[in-house]
């Protein structure tokens, strides 16, 4: 099969997504876009504090099935940064950003499941309700974990778009919203300390294809939207930054 065929349809989308949609960065803005993705996803005090307490703010929204307080976690929840970082090392083929992304994502992950799950065994401890039927609520069909699927590769899609077009980041705050990376995570770590081991490995399956889908939308969107283009300029921020 001829290779540029099959590669046809593809390179149709990006001329359309760069003359329907704006042009990209330039080198230098999208360079500085990638390492603002990169100081975001530092493993340092500010990026655990802030997992820490959107992971536990989510356990209460959960809890007390509030939506408004389950929205502010998310919000104040940093892990989409490495998520898009992932993203960039993933299409650039760059070993040391998609190490470094891994690591803040993988931190961010354990700190909230375990902090939650402390929050967990505290609450039985004191002799508290921990029920945790409404998360599962949301996924009672095939059908509403699909569409919840197709949110997260939108969101992926959009988070990119946002993050690298002027004027428009503030977008991000409700791709954040969108995510709901925490509240899934939350949830995991609430199953722990409560002691429900046989539902952990179903709702870690469910967040594995969520946090895939977001990627691949946030992979799609850098592809069509020339990103690669950038690629040497880019590299150069990424060692820099991503030290």
């Amino acid at each position: 099969m001829n290779v540029n065929i099959v590669l046809a349809p593809v390179h149709r989308a990006e001329s359309w997504m760069k003359d329907y949609l704006g042009t990209l960065r330039k080198t230098d803005e999208a360079s500085q876009a990638v390492e603002q993705l990169i100081q975001g996803s530092r493993l340092e005090v500010r990026f655990f504090v802030m997992s820490l307490l959107s992971g536990l703010m989510a356990a209460v929204g959960l809890l007390i099935q509030d939506i408004a307080v389950l929205i502010g976690a998310m919000v104040l929840a940093p892990l989409l940064n490495p998520v898009l970082a992932l993203s960039a090392g993933l299409l650039l083929m760059h070993s040391k950003l998609i190490t470094y992304a891994i690591k803040s994502l993988a931190g961010g992950i354990l700190g909230v499941v375990v902090t939650t799950a402390f929050f967990s065994k505290m609450l039985l401890l004191w002799d508290k309700t921990v029920d945790l039927t409404f998360f599962p609520e949301k996924f009672a069909s095939p059908d509403a974990f699909f569409f919840f699927l197709v949110a997260a590769f939108i969101s992926g899609f959009a988070a990119i778009y946002s993050w690298l077009r002027p004027l428009s980041s503030l977008n991000l705050v409700g791709i954040a919203i969108a995510v709901s990376l925490i509240p899934f995570l939350s949830f995991l770590g609430l199953l722990l300390g409560a002691g429900h081991y046989d539902l952990l490995g179903t709702y870690s399956i469910l967040f594995g294809f969520n946090l895939l889908s977001l990627i691949f939308g946030s992979v799609l969107a850098f592809l069509l939207l020339g990103f690669s283009e950038n690629d040497r300029k880019i590299d150069h921020e990424i060692e820099k930054a991503a030290r």
